[in-house]
């Protein structure tokens, strides 16, 4: 299974307010006082996002279908429903969300009765049309989904979202998790495939994003979920011994070390891994876990401050191979704002990349991710809890 991972809200001018004189201004002021008071019910716009803007017009259909264009089959992902379900409640656009929220519920979960995990992969199957392709789910892509309607129900009062959450979460805690020996209880990266048997597993550390874990634990009570987390820094420390996080690992108590590379990809931390160094840099501040995640990813912060921010890396020796995308160095951004160093040796990306939006369906996302938390559209609280800018669309305060 591969891994992969808004018009603004109209503001009154002041300045013509403040200009009304007499009678005209107390009554301008008592409409607005009253329509506050009395909440108007009005749906405050979706943000001014060009990023968002851009990967709704290029990647998601009018039924809520966010399409991979770079793969011929234009397959979806239930990783891109999640993300695009996240991404929407940043934006605030409501009515992207529900399109993406229905057809997830819809093509990847059997329809509004479905009581099981979304199928990850779906698209053509040959002369039978289209379809699931894979029925096995993907943990990293069932926590955002249940995390983005858990925080719409809340943010949004929507009961409804704050339901399905519920049950997508609960869902995950019963067949994505697992009590492995040696280790205790960690998120699996779906529920069939990586058990490795003789007590080994296959395990992907960019799928335990700490904010989730922690709001995991928060709004369900399982104790399992802190559980995970520690010991999701405990598997990233082991299998990253210069600093560079795996794409993939083993963990297989009869081996010494425990933590091993990858069946298949070997020592490789490439776009799998990159995901971790951003889970890191969007971490509360206050989380007593993220000064060990960030002190686990050290190299790429030391390749970040010489300027050189690779493709691939060797975790084992450090080598480095290729250009790294536009995407990369935007999900590298709060990685060094988390090192106190808001730049980090890195040449600001923009929202554009040689001339103009990048096109890629994963360019697009972790661009979103970077630079939507650096420009402030978006953070996380201690346990989790996503914090949304209280006026406009770029003033939630990043915690460095």
């Amino acid at each position: 299974m591969s891994a992969s991972v808004s018009a603004s809200r109209n503001k009154a001018h002041l300045p013509g307010l403040f200009a009304v004189t007499g009678r005209i201004a107390m009554v301008v002021g008592l409409v607005g006082v009253l329509a506050c008071m009395f909440s108007l019910k009005a749906e405050a716009a979706p943000c001014d996002w060009p990023l968002w803007k851009h990967f709704l017009s290029r990647h998601v259909q009018a039924d809520g279908r966010v399409i991979d264009f770079e793969q011929a089959s234009h397959p979806s992902t239930s990783e891109g429903q999640a993300y695009a379900a996240f991404f929407a409640l940043v934006a605030g656009d409501r009515e992207a969300f529900s399109r993406v929220w229905a057809w997830t519920r819809d093509n990847l979960m059997s329809g509004p009765d479905a009581r099981h995990l979304p199928a990850w992969r779906w698209g053509r199957r040959d002369e039978r049309g289209w379809g699931v392709l894979d029925t096995n789910s993907a943990a990293d892509a069932d926590l955002w989904l249940a995390y983005a309607l858990l925080e719409a129900g809340r943010l949004w009062d929507q009961p409804h979202y704050a339901r399905e959450g519920e049950r997508v979460l609960n869902a995950v805690a019963r067949h994505e998790t697992a009590q492995i020996e040696g280790l205790g209880w960690m998120l699996l990266p779906a529920p069939v495939g990586f058990d490795l048997g003789t007590g080994a597993w296959r395990l992907n550390p960019s799928y335990m994003p700490l904010p989730l874990l922690r709001h995991a634990g928060s709004v369900s009570g399982d104790p399992r979920w802190s559980e995970i987390a520690n010991n999701s820094v405990r598997i990233l420390r082991d299998a990253s011994p210069l600093g560079y996080a795996p794409d993939w690992l083993v963990f297989d108590p009869q081996q010494n070390p425990a933590v091993r590379p990858d069946i298949e990809t070997g020592k490789t931390g490439s776009y799998d891994a990159i995901r971790v160094y951003l889970w890191a840099g969007v971490t509360a501040s206050g989380d007593p876990l993220r000064p060990a995640m960030l002190d686990a990813t050290r190299g790429m912060r030391d390749a970040a401050l010489r300027g050189g921010v690779p493709e691939k890396v060797d975790i084992a020796t450090g080598e480095h191979a290729g250009r790294a995308p536009a995407g990369f160095r935007a999900v590298l951004l709060p990685y060094a704002a988390a090192h106190a160093d808001p730049r980090g040796g890195l040449a600001w990306p923009g929202e554009k990349d040689d001339g103009g939006f990048p096109q890629t369906y994963y360019d697009l996302v972790l661009q979103m991710f970077g630079l939507g938390w650096m420009e402030g559209r978006y953070r996380f609280e201690q346990g989790g809890r996503l914090v949304l800018p209280a006026n406009g669309c770029r003033s939630a305060s990043p915690a460095h």
